[in-house]
Protein backbone atom coordinates (compact mmCIF):
# COMPACT_ATOMS: atom_id res chain seq x y z
CA UNK A 1 0.00 0.00 0.00
CA UNK A 2 2.91 2.72 0.90
CA UNK A 3 4.80 1.15 -2.13
CA UNK A 4 1.76 1.86 -4.36
CA UNK A 5 1.10 5.48 -2.71
CA UNK A 6 4.79 6.26 -3.45
CA UNK A 7 5.21 5.56 -6.92
CA UNK A 8 1.74 7.96 -7.45
CA UNK A 9 4.15 10.54 -5.41
CA UNK A 10 6.36 9.70 -7.88
CA UNK A 11 5.01 9.59 -10.86
CA UNK A 12 2.97 13.52 -9.72
CA UNK A 13 6.50 14.84 -8.97
CA UNK A 14 7.81 13.90 -12.68
CA UNK A 15 4.32 15.54 -13.94
CA UNK A 16 4.92 18.76 -12.22
CA UNK A 17 8.84 18.96 -13.07
CA UNK A 18 7.83 18.86 -16.60
CA UNK A 19 5.19 21.43 -16.48
CA UNK A 20 7.35 23.77 -14.65
CA UNK A 21 10.87 23.18 -17.00
CA UNK A 22 11.22 25.84 -19.30
CA UNK A 23 10.54 24.96 -23.22
CA UNK A 24 13.14 27.19 -24.56
CA UNK A 25 15.33 24.20 -25.15
CA UNK A 26 13.08 22.34 -26.62
CA UNK A 27 12.02 25.33 -29.27
CA UNK A 28 14.32 25.12 -32.00
CA UNK A 29 13.95 21.40 -32.32
CA UNK A 30 10.10 21.82 -32.78
CA UNK A 31 11.02 24.58 -35.25
CA UNK A 32 13.17 22.68 -37.11
CA UNK A 33 10.76 19.45 -37.36
CA UNK A 34 8.12 21.98 -38.38
CA UNK A 35 10.28 23.03 -41.03
CA UNK A 36 11.93 20.06 -42.27
CA UNK A 37 8.10 18.63 -42.80
CA UNK A 38 7.19 21.60 -44.54
CA UNK A 39 9.85 21.53 -46.83
CA UNK A 40 9.89 17.31 -47.30
CA UNK A 41 5.88 18.11 -48.36
CA UNK A 42 6.73 21.01 -50.78
CA UNK A 43 9.66 18.79 -52.41
CA UNK A 44 7.02 15.46 -52.98
CA UNK A 45 4.12 18.16 -54.35
CA UNK A 46 6.54 19.77 -56.33
CA UNK A 47 7.70 16.56 -57.98
CA UNK A 48 4.26 15.36 -58.23
CA UNK A 49 3.90 18.59 -60.17
CA UNK A 50 6.75 17.82 -62.16
CA UNK A 51 5.66 14.56 -63.34
CA UNK A 52 1.90 15.12 -63.82
CA UNK A 53 1.49 18.56 -65.33
CA UNK A 54 -0.85 20.18 -63.57
CA UNK A 55 -3.65 22.78 -64.28
CA UNK A 56 -2.98 25.50 -67.24
CA UNK A 57 -6.03 27.66 -67.14
CA UNK A 58 -5.36 31.36 -65.72
CA UNK A 59 -1.93 33.23 -64.23
CA UNK A 60 0.74 30.29 -62.85
CA UNK A 61 3.91 29.55 -63.42
CA UNK A 62 5.46 26.65 -65.62
CA UNK A 63 4.28 23.43 -63.36
CA UNK A 64 0.81 25.04 -63.46
CA UNK A 65 0.39 26.66 -59.76
CA UNK A 66 -1.45 29.46 -59.47
CA UNK A 67 0.36 32.76 -58.90
CA UNK A 68 -1.31 33.29 -55.67
CA UNK A 69 -1.88 30.27 -54.23
CA UNK A 70 0.00 28.55 -51.45
CA UNK A 71 -2.58 25.18 -51.66
CA UNK A 72 -1.77 21.72 -52.60
CA UNK A 73 -0.93 21.78 -56.98
CA UNK A 74 -3.95 21.53 -59.27
CA UNK A 75 -3.97 19.02 -61.96
CA UNK A 76 -5.10 19.19 -64.84
CA UNK A 77 -7.85 17.28 -66.74
CA UNK A 78 -7.06 14.62 -68.62
CA UNK A 79 -7.20 14.36 -72.20
CA UNK A 80 -9.86 12.85 -74.21
CA UNK A 81 -7.28 10.41 -76.42
CA UNK A 82 -5.03 9.76 -72.66
CA UNK A 83 -7.41 6.97 -72.73
CA UNK A 84 -6.54 6.73 -69.03
CA UNK A 85 -2.76 7.56 -69.34
CA UNK A 86 -1.83 9.16 -65.88
CA UNK A 87 0.92 11.32 -67.81
CA UNK A 88 -1.26 12.68 -71.03
CA UNK A 89 1.55 15.29 -72.04
CA UNK A 90 5.28 15.53 -72.05
CA UNK A 91 6.69 18.39 -69.48
CA UNK A 92 8.89 21.65 -69.75
CA UNK A 93 12.00 20.99 -71.36
CA UNK A 94 14.85 19.45 -68.94
CA UNK A 95 12.29 18.04 -66.12
CA UNK A 96 13.04 14.22 -66.31
CA UNK A 97 16.68 15.55 -64.98
CA UNK A 98 15.10 17.01 -62.17
CA UNK A 99 12.85 14.40 -61.43
CA UNK A 100 15.91 12.41 -61.50
CA UNK A 101 17.68 14.64 -59.47
CA UNK A 102 14.52 14.65 -56.62
CA UNK A 103 14.75 10.55 -56.74
CA UNK A 104 18.37 10.19 -55.90
CA UNK A 105 18.03 12.75 -53.07
CA UNK A 106 14.61 11.38 -51.66
CA UNK A 107 13.82 7.71 -52.25
CA UNK A 108 12.88 7.03 -48.79
CA UNK A 109 9.67 9.54 -49.60
CA UNK A 110 9.70 8.17 -53.23
CA UNK A 111 6.12 6.47 -53.70
CA UNK A 112 5.76 3.76 -56.60
CA UNK A 113 3.50 6.31 -58.82
CA UNK A 114 6.78 8.51 -58.18
CA UNK A 115 8.99 6.06 -59.78
CA UNK A 116 6.56 5.49 -62.48
CA UNK A 117 6.81 9.55 -63.15
CA UNK A 118 10.13 9.32 -63.37
CA UNK A 119 10.15 6.33 -65.99
CA UNK A 120 8.05 7.84 -67.81
CA UNK A 121 9.72 10.89 -68.42
CA UNK A 122 13.30 9.00 -69.44
CA UNK A 123 11.46 6.72 -71.78
CA UNK A 124 9.63 9.56 -73.34
CA UNK A 125 13.48 10.87 -73.67
CA UNK A 126 15.13 8.07 -74.69
CA UNK A 127 17.29 7.62 -71.28
CA UNK A 128 16.28 3.81 -71.27
CA UNK A 129 19.53 2.85 -69.61
CA UNK A 130 18.50 5.25 -67.20
CA UNK A 131 15.29 3.67 -66.57
CA UNK A 132 16.66 0.11 -65.54
CA UNK A 133 19.53 1.24 -63.22
CA UNK A 134 16.85 3.63 -61.73
CA UNK A 135 14.42 0.13 -61.50
CA UNK A 136 16.93 -2.28 -60.31
CA UNK A 137 17.26 0.66 -56.83
CA UNK A 138 13.87 0.58 -56.57
CA UNK A 139 13.44 -3.19 -56.11
CA UNK A 140 16.01 -2.96 -53.35
CA UNK A 141 13.76 0.02 -51.88
CA UNK A 142 11.41 -1.55 -48.98
CA UNK A 143 8.70 1.94 -49.68
CA UNK A 144 8.08 1.69 -52.90
CA UNK A 145 6.74 -2.10 -54.23
CA UNK A 146 7.26 -2.11 -58.11
CA UNK A 147 3.31 -2.62 -59.70
CA UNK A 148 3.02 -4.05 -62.83
CA UNK A 149 3.36 -0.04 -64.78
CA UNK A 150 6.99 -0.24 -63.13
CA UNK A 151 7.65 -3.60 -64.76
CA UNK A 152 6.27 -2.39 -67.93
CA UNK A 153 7.98 0.68 -67.92
CA UNK A 154 11.86 -1.47 -67.08
CA UNK A 155 10.93 -4.49 -69.45
CA UNK A 156 10.30 -1.82 -72.08
CA UNK A 157 13.70 0.17 -71.77
CA UNK A 158 15.71 -2.96 -71.63
CA UNK A 159 13.95 -4.01 -75.34
CA UNK A 160 14.52 -0.34 -76.84
CA UNK A 161 18.55 -0.28 -75.05
CA UNK A 162 19.34 -3.63 -76.21
CA UNK A 163 19.35 -5.23 -73.17
CA UNK A 164 16.52 -7.99 -74.34
CA UNK A 165 18.30 -11.09 -72.19
CA UNK A 166 18.23 -8.55 -68.86
CA UNK A 167 14.34 -7.78 -70.17
CA UNK A 168 13.34 -11.84 -70.05
CA UNK A 169 14.87 -11.56 -66.49
CA UNK A 170 12.76 -8.60 -65.34
CA UNK A 171 9.71 -10.84 -66.97
CA UNK A 172 10.47 -13.29 -65.32
CA UNK A 173 10.48 -11.35 -62.58
CA UNK A 174 7.48 -9.67 -63.08
CA UNK A 175 5.56 -13.13 -63.07
CA UNK A 176 7.25 -13.99 -59.80
CA UNK A 177 5.62 -10.83 -58.26
CA UNK A 178 2.15 -11.98 -59.44
CA UNK A 179 1.69 -9.70 -62.38
CA UNK A 180 2.00 -11.16 -66.31
CA UNK A 181 3.82 -9.61 -68.93
CA UNK A 182 1.45 -8.84 -71.88
CA UNK A 183 2.08 -9.21 -75.33
CA UNK A 184 3.36 -6.25 -76.19
CA UNK A 185 5.89 -6.40 -73.68
CA UNK A 186 6.66 -9.96 -75.15
CA UNK A 187 6.93 -8.25 -78.74
CA UNK A 188 9.38 -5.44 -77.50
CA UNK A 189 11.58 -7.99 -76.11
CA UNK A 190 11.34 -10.01 -79.39
CA UNK A 191 11.61 -7.06 -81.80
CA UNK A 192 15.12 -6.52 -79.12
CA UNK A 193 16.64 -9.79 -80.03
CA UNK A 194 15.65 -9.48 -83.93
CA UNK A 195 19.02 -6.97 -84.01
CA UNK A 196 21.04 -9.40 -82.07
CA UNK A 197 23.35 -12.40 -83.56
CA UNK A 198 21.36 -15.40 -81.48
CA UNK A 199 17.79 -14.43 -80.77
CA UNK A 200 17.09 -18.18 -80.03
CA UNK A 201 16.02 -18.11 -76.44
CA UNK A 202 14.04 -14.88 -77.29
CA UNK A 203 12.06 -17.00 -79.70
CA UNK A 204 11.82 -20.22 -77.97
CA UNK A 205 10.21 -17.75 -74.71
CA UNK A 206 7.96 -16.03 -77.03
CA UNK A 207 6.77 -19.50 -78.32
CA UNK A 208 6.29 -20.68 -75.13
CA UNK A 209 4.27 -16.94 -74.23
CA UNK A 210 2.03 -17.79 -76.99
CA UNK A 211 1.61 -21.23 -76.33
CA UNK A 212 0.69 -20.76 -72.57
CA UNK A 213 -1.64 -17.96 -73.56
CA UNK A 214 -4.35 -19.37 -76.01
CA UNK A 215 -6.77 -16.24 -75.29
CA UNK A 216 -4.38 -13.66 -76.76
CA UNK A 217 -4.42 -13.05 -80.50
CA UNK A 218 -0.91 -12.21 -81.95
CA UNK A 219 -1.39 -8.46 -83.82
CA UNK A 220 0.71 -7.01 -86.69
CA UNK A 221 2.99 -5.94 -84.31
CA UNK A 222 4.16 -9.22 -82.74
CA UNK A 223 3.68 -11.35 -86.38
CA UNK A 224 6.90 -8.53 -87.80
CA UNK A 225 8.88 -9.46 -84.75
CA UNK A 226 8.30 -12.92 -85.04
CA UNK A 227 9.17 -12.94 -88.77
CA UNK A 228 12.30 -10.64 -87.71
CA UNK A 229 13.46 -13.40 -85.71
CA UNK A 230 13.09 -16.06 -88.15
CA UNK A 231 15.10 -14.33 -91.20
CA UNK A 232 17.56 -13.38 -88.39
CA UNK A 233 18.14 -17.56 -87.75
CA UNK A 234 17.63 -18.21 -91.27
CA UNK A 235 13.90 -19.83 -91.43
CA UNK A 236 12.85 -18.09 -94.13
CA UNK A 237 10.34 -20.89 -94.77
CA UNK A 238 9.15 -19.90 -91.23
CA UNK A 239 9.22 -16.23 -92.06
CA UNK A 240 6.67 -16.46 -95.32
CA UNK A 241 4.37 -18.72 -93.46
CA UNK A 242 4.02 -16.34 -91.00
CA UNK A 243 3.18 -13.71 -93.81
CA UNK A 244 0.61 -16.51 -95.32
CA UNK A 245 -0.76 -17.04 -92.01
CA UNK A 246 -0.87 -12.86 -91.67
CA UNK A 247 -2.99 -12.76 -94.93
CA UNK A 248 -5.55 -15.72 -94.47
CA UNK A 249 -6.66 -13.81 -91.13
CA UNK A 250 -6.81 -10.55 -93.17
CA UNK A 251 -8.81 -12.06 -95.58
CA UNK A 252 -11.12 -14.02 -93.07
CA UNK A 253 -11.40 -10.74 -90.88
CA UNK A 254 -11.29 -7.62 -92.69
CA UNK A 255 -11.27 -5.92 -89.06
CA UNK A 256 -8.40 -7.82 -88.08
CA UNK A 257 -5.32 -6.72 -85.95
CA UNK A 258 -3.22 -9.24 -87.54
CA UNK A 259 -3.34 -8.39 -91.16
CA UNK A 260 0.43 -7.47 -92.74
CA UNK A 261 1.52 -3.77 -92.74
CA UNK A 262 3.89 -2.54 -95.36
CA UNK A 263 6.98 -3.33 -92.98
CA UNK A 264 5.86 -7.09 -93.05
CA UNK A 265 6.31 -7.18 -96.78
CA UNK A 266 9.74 -5.25 -96.60
CA UNK A 267 10.88 -7.28 -94.66
CA UNK A 268 10.09 -10.42 -95.80
CA UNK A 269 11.51 -8.69 -99.01
CA UNK A 270 14.75 -8.00 -97.21
CA UNK A 271 15.43 -11.39 -95.92
CA UNK A 272 14.94 -12.46 -99.19
CA UNK A 273 17.29 -10.31 -101.11
CA UNK A 274 20.21 -11.08 -98.36
CA UNK A 275 19.65 -14.57 -99.40
CA UNK A 276 19.86 -13.76 -103.53
CA UNK A 277 16.20 -14.80 -104.35
CA UNK A 278 14.88 -12.39 -106.54
CA UNK A 279 12.16 -14.19 -107.52
CA UNK A 280 10.94 -14.66 -104.25
CA UNK A 281 11.30 -10.80 -103.81
CA UNK A 282 9.11 -10.03 -106.74
CA UNK A 283 6.50 -12.30 -105.90
CA UNK A 284 6.23 -10.68 -102.26
CA UNK A 285 6.75 -7.21 -103.98
CA UNK A 286 3.22 -8.44 -106.68
CA UNK A 287 1.49 -9.37 -102.95
CA UNK A 288 2.06 -6.40 -101.45
CA UNK A 289 0.55 -4.40 -104.48
CA UNK A 290 -2.37 -6.91 -104.68
CA UNK A 291 -2.92 -6.19 -100.52
CA UNK A 292 -1.91 -2.73 -100.94
CA UNK A 293 -4.91 -0.76 -99.43
CA UNK A 294 -5.57 2.95 -98.04
CA UNK A 295 -6.19 1.51 -95.08
CA UNK A 296 -2.92 -0.93 -94.31
CA UNK A 297 -0.75 0.18 -91.45
CA UNK A 298 2.78 1.12 -92.20
CA UNK A 299 4.62 1.72 -89.48
CA UNK A 300 4.10 -1.50 -87.11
Amino acid sequence: MQKSRFVRQLIACLALAVLLLPLDGLQPHIRWTRQTHGRTHRLASDFRVLVTPAATSGPGDANGLSADSDGPPRRRAKSPRSKGRRWDSLPEEGVEERAVAWLQNHRHLASTYDWNGVYFLCNRKGRHDEVVDLFEKQLRSPVAIPDAASFGFAISSASKSGQWRKAIELADAMAAAGSRPNLKLWTAILRSAARDRDPREAMARFNRFVATRPDIEMDTGAFNAAIAVRIKLGDMNGALQLLQRMRRRDAAFKESRAGPSVITYTTVMAGLRAQGNWRGVVRTFDLLAADATPAMPADR
